[in-house]
């Protein structure tokens, strides 16, 4: 059986002497260095304030009683935390990485002012340290509190919520500036209206709730954030995976939305398996003894079932019954012209038929290049059958940056490969010659020159 890797033996003098950039430096290891002691604290408590440094905060508590928690975040293997003398209301427990911290009520009628430092240091001569300030209302203070800080929405249904909000006087208020979502104060506390979300972005607004202050004295408002889903999309890096007999491993990287989960599953084949990474499907395909064609699918959801997108990976496993030429184009621009590969002119004759991969017609091509105007930007995978004397997957006169992916080499009747892929820039893979596609070619001239993303 006749290998893609013996022909491009055949062919290697020939990109060498093709200059297509500057040559890549070797690798230059930068000096290791131990790095600064660091210590962060934080909180999803909406009361806790950082200062523009990071190195100090104010935390406020409510005059009812009330406890926070904060995380602590360090390169050491251990931090302390001290409650400074005077400050013997607050109670404060740790572990590895969480501070909490709790007082009981205040019947005083004055705050109550404390501080907490926390540290961390390296070698005894090297600290960090992070103050925190805390602050409790005192009785009869003005306070406004809601359940929960953060209210997701779904895009398209159950768009109506209610969050509650506690407070110890009535004249409590909001403020938000969002046009999609509508807020009304009710006994509750707060009744949220979102429109339907037909954009694929996830979209955010503030809800800022204040209560009115009395003789100078701070009020404690809260800040709610409201997250709505976008419209459930998914697009995969290509709708193809494919091998030759010797199958193999393959990466296909997924975009959705990142508020949303996602799935697969496959059409139940034996020959291949797929399992979910980070933001990509991993195929794996095995070996093909009988050399034969086989083809199956992997279908993938993402979201629920109020709001959901779906796709279709092909799985190919191409084999010397092979007739189809098969690669894969990315358009980046609306009502985009591609020039198919397959060569054909009056006089070197030739006819293809062209499926476009776009739900459109498959299109018949009698000695005349194929052409196709893609109407929005996507993968697409052309399918082509037919005869022809040679590849150019260029139009003749440019570059083919579209061109991302051969899958297939088919079975044309070539007699010529010189330029087939000169500048196609962006093309990452080309399989095996497993049909004895290029068995009758003569030059492979400028074959795969500036095909800098390829890998063999």
């Amino acid at each position: 059986m006749k290998r893609f890797s013996q022909i491009v033996s055949t062919f290697a003098l020939f990109i060498g002497a093709v200059a297509c950039g500057p040559e890549v430096p070797e690798d230059i290891k930068p000096n290791v260095s131990e790095g600064r002691l660091t210590l962060e604290v934080s909180s999803e408590n909406s009361r806790f304030v950082a200062n523009e440094s990071g190195s100090s905060a104010e935390l406020r508590l409510l005059s009812r009683g009330d406890v926070a928690v904060l995380d602590v975040l360090t390169n050491q293997s251990e931090w302390s935390y001290e409650v400074v003398e005077g400050s013997e209301w607050l109670e404060a427990s740790a572990d590895d990485y969480f501070l909490t911290i709790e007082a009981e009520a205040n019947e005083d009628d004055k705050v109550r002012n404390g501080k907490i430092e926390i540290s961390a240091s390296r070698g005894g001569n090297e600290n960090a340290i992070f103050e925190l300030k805390v602050v409790q209302n005192h009785v009869g203070m003005a306070e406004v509190v809601l359940a929960q800080s953060n209210l997701r929405v779904k895009a398209h249904t159950e768009l109506s919520q209610v969050v509650a909000v506690e407070s110890n006087t009535d004249e409590w208020s909001f403020d938000c500036t969002c046009s999609w979502l509508l807020i009304e104060q009710c006994d509750e506390g707060l009744r949220l209206t979102a429109d339907d979300n037909q954009f694929r972005e996830q979209r955010t607004a503030q809800i800022y709730l204040t209560a009115p202050a009395k003789g100078g004295e701070q009020a404690l408002g809260d800040v709610l954030t409201v997250s709505q889903d976008g419209d459930a999309f998914v697009v995969l890096q290509s709708h193809n995976v494919a091998t030759d007999d010797e199958g193999g491993q393959l990466h296909i990287a997924l975009n959705s939305n990142p508020e949303l989960d996602w799935d697969f599953a496959t059409d139940g084949s034996d020959w291949f398996n797929a399992t979910k990474g980070e933001g990509e499907i991993v195929v794996n395909i095995n070996p093909n003894a009988a050399g034969l064609e086989r083809f199956g699918s992997i279908d993938i959801t993402v979201g629920d079932e109020d709001n959901n997108a779906h796709a279709t990976m092909r799985v190919h496993q191409i084999g010397t019954d092979t007739d189809e030429l098969i690669y894969e184009v990315e358009i980046t621009e609306p009502d985009f012209l591609l020039t198919a590969a397959p060569v054909l002119t009056t006089s070197t004759g030739g006819t293809i038929t062209v499926d476009w991969g776009d739900g459109s017609e498959p299109e018949v091509f009698d000695s005349r290049r194929g052409t196709h105007v893609y109407k929005e930007p996507g993968m697409y995978t052309l399918s082509i059958t037919g005869q022809a004397k040679s590849l150019e997957f260029s139009d003749g006169e440019s570059l083919c940056p579209e061109l991302k992916k051969v899958i297939s080499w088919g079975q044309m009747g070539l007699v010529n490969a010189a330029d087939m892929c000169l500048g196609c820039n962006n093309l990452e893979s080309i399989p095996n010659d497993v049909a004895g596609s290029f068995s009758n070619v003569k030059s492979f001239l400028g074959a795969f020159s500036c095909c800098e993303k390829l890998q063999e």
